[in-house]
């Protein structure tokens, strides 16, 4: 089963943004091959929803975080390699023949050194893999997580067609029968064998990469638990959000008893950005990667909802009201469907008046709390819902405190348990002198 997750979590969520320096993609987006990248982004755009290859692929990145040491291979080298690699070759042996023979000619007629530039890049391909298996057996005897790759290389090496050119790796210059006889061998008779050796080096890429982000940025691995009615969980201690400098950590829990989080505080406290924080968190561990916590255990979910900046939609003729309730209505199928799923909500039914922005928030959370098998959070500055919420016991109420200090806000950025009626809106538009200037404008 896929994971479950729209484009308006990720935009809410800024997962995929290859291009966007704060983008949780960009985050990790530090690998030195074609390959790596291609695994990397591969694994964005499929998170995993089974416990036990969610642990085992986190498990090995904590192995590498464990022992982490760098990418052994030269940029440049590789560049040569997976070019050559990415040449076409021509599994018939008749016309292998002629296009060597061919080349051959243009060497003497044209001074073409195609032919001598492949020798080159066999050479190099013989030594990348050389230095591969030197690595593998170098670090297998301290670390299990190479042992199984170290044994995989070996036997890879030692198969017929490739044990047997092998010595070629120290030759200073092929002859045309060696180059003619090592690239029928690393592109033909042993292509399957080449291609599992360069995806082991896409691997290690990975790995090494991801374990060196994690440890440069305190992230951690996520334990993942099977979904098992009444022992869902969700805990994380000192989570934070892995783009925003500085940013404070918070521990958060929610359960199969109380699985719904009711969020308080006033503007600019840190509610949107906690809530950031733990979606990405999700996304992360059901990828498998490090997360930005000292801990985090979670039961695995089967997809992931965000309303955060869902804004008005002209084309369609919808209002910034009507997107939010489409939104909803999206995210309310899903959950009626039985999916457990992680829903994350921001501040519903802004877009319209106060008293139906109410209404419309205590009627849906109270729909919304039936469903145990689902976590939700969802922050609003309308604290009467608490009120119409109070016969609820699966509701956990957390509010962002704000200090006055000289009479300004101070924001502690810390979750804390209870409600809030914090409304600091007045004042920031005091401290800005807005209607001063307004006033000004207009003498």
């Amino acid at each position: 089963m896929s994971f479950i997750i729209d484009k308006q979590t990720v935009r809410d969520l800024n997962l995929l943004g290859k291009y966007d320096s704060k983008s949780i993609y960009h985050v990790y987006d530090r690998t030195r091959t074609r390959g790596g990248r291609q695994l990397i982004e591969q694994m964005f755009h499929n998170p995993l929803t089974d416990s036990e290859a969610i642990n085992a692929r986190s498990a090995l990145f904590q192995s590498f975080m464990d022992h982490p040491c760098d990418f052994p291979f030269d940029d440049e080298h590789l560049d040569a390699v997976e070019y050559y690699m990415s040449m076409p070759a021509n599994s018939n042996r008749g016309m292998h023949l002629i296009k060597f023979v061919k080349m051959k000619s243009m060497l003497y007629i044209a001074g073409d050194r195609m032919i001598e530039t492949m020798g080159e890049n066999i050479i190099k391909t013989l030594n990348l893999f050389d230095h591969l298996s030197s690595f593998t057996s170098h670090h297998a005897e301290e670390v299990e997580a190479y042992r199984s790759v170290d044994e995989e290389v070996k036997s890879l090496l030692a198969t017929k067609g490739l044990a047997g050119i092998m010595k070629y790796k120290d030759a200073g210059r092929l002859t045309f029968a060696q180059t003619m006889h090592a690239h029928r061998v690393l592109r033909i008779s042993c292509h399957s064998q080449v291609s599992r050796l360069m995806e082991i080096i896409y691997h290690l890429d990975l790995q090494i990469t991801v374990a060196r982000v994690a440890n440069e940025h305190g992230f951690t691995r996520a334990v993942a638990h099977p979904v098992r009615e009444g022992q869902n969980i969700f805990r994380a201690v000192t989570l934070f959000h892995p783009t925003v400098q500085g940013a404070k950590g918070n521990d958060v829990t929610i359960d199969g008893e109380r699985n719904m989080i009711f969020l308080t505080g006033a503007n600019m406290a840190g509610k949107s950005t906690f809530m950031k924080s733990v979606g990405i968190a999700i996304y992360l561990a059901h990828m498998g990667f490090p997360v930005p916590a000292a801990e985090m255990e979670f039961t695995v979910r089967d997809g992931l909802f965000t309303s955060i900046n869902v804004s008005d939609d002209m084309d369609l003729g919808h209002s910034h009201y009507y997107a939010e309730v489409m939104r909803v209505k999206h995210v309310a199928q899903y959950v009626a469907e039985g999916h457990n799923l992680f829903v994350i909500l921001d501040e519903l039914f802004k877009g319209t008046n106060v008293k139906d922005a109410l209404d419309a928030t205590s009627a849906v959370l109270k729909a919304f709390s039936v469903h145990r098998n689902c976590f939700f959070i969802v922050s609003t500055h309308i604290l009467e819902a608490a009120d119409a919420l109070k016969d609820c016991p699966n509701i956990r109420y957390h509010y962002f405190p704000t200090e006055l200090v000289g009479g300004l806000p101070r924001y502690t950025y810390r979750l804390t348990e209870g409600i809030t009626a914090d409304r600091h809106g007045m004042m920031i538009i005091r401290n800005e002198r807005i209607v001063e200037r307004i006033k000004g404008l207009a003498s």
